[in-house]
């Protein structure tokens, strides 16, 4: 916006400069959806379709918690405050657990022939969102919260020393599985902490976090983005 105000900016460039913003703004909503869209296939991996919008919509939970709701004795009245997000530790639990829960609801729930669409269209759905909306309100939420809490705090007042603990630990996290999802679970908190601005994001911190360059086979890669 600030180049886009500047002035200094006419025809095709201030063009791009627009695409360009409506390029960050488009994928800032979709980045969003990133971590409820990972709950709800590893929510559908363990319960089926059914738990799709279990988890889903405990992933979104995960990153837009619910306002807790506290009464203040000194105005006398009831005042919402926002919780810390769980975000993804939270999202991780509740699709674990919502997938589970479907899975078992479905076996031990039975029905007549013609309400088998009233259970799988309504009941089910109904049933898991308010498990998923009481389990994230009372439990993942605040216990979520404050681990990720609690690890932005050590690793702000660490400084750089933190940086570099917290990049070796992603890259050993990357390194273990490439691809696989202790990769990409160590991607989720990395770009996590980056967009709480706990990190900055900046080349020196995501090469740290690049298995390769700390055996040595990443220098040609590293030489060639430096450059």
């Amino acid at each position: 916006m600030d180049a886009l105000n500047s002035g200094k900016f006419d025809g095709f460039n201030l063009s791009l400069l627009k695409f360009a913003w409506l390029s960050q703004s488009f994928g800032g909503v979709l980045f969003g959806f990133a971590i409820p869209m990972f709950a709800a296939f590893v929510a559908n991996s363990i319960g089926g379709k059914l738990a799709f919008p279990a988890g889903f919509i405990g992933g979104l939970m995960s990153t837009q918690p619910t306002q807790i709701l506290n009464f203040d004795p000194a105005s006398l009245q009831w005042v919402t405050t926002a919780p810390v997000p769980s975000t993804f530790i939270g999202a991780l639990i509740i699709s674990i657990v919502a997938g589970y829960l479907v899975k078992w609801m479905n076996q031990k729930i039975q029905l007549p022939d013609f309400l088998l669409a009233f259970k799988t269209t309504f009941l089910l759905p109904i049933l898991s969102a308010i498990f998923v909306m009481l389990a994230m309100y009372y439990v993942i939420t605040p216990f979520g919260g404050w681990i990720n809490g609690g690890i932005r705090t050590l690793l702000t007042a660490a400084g750089e020393k933190g940086t570099l603990m917290y990049a070796m630990g992603i890259s050993a996290a990357t390194a273990i599985d490439l691809g696989g999802p202790i990769n990409k679970a160590a991607g989720f908190v990395a770009f996590s902490f980056t967009t709480d601005h706990v990190f900055t994001r900046h080349r020196a911190f995501y090469r740290d976090c690049d298995p390769a360059d700390w055996s040595g086979a990443g220098n040609d890669s590293r030489s060639s983005f430096n450059r």
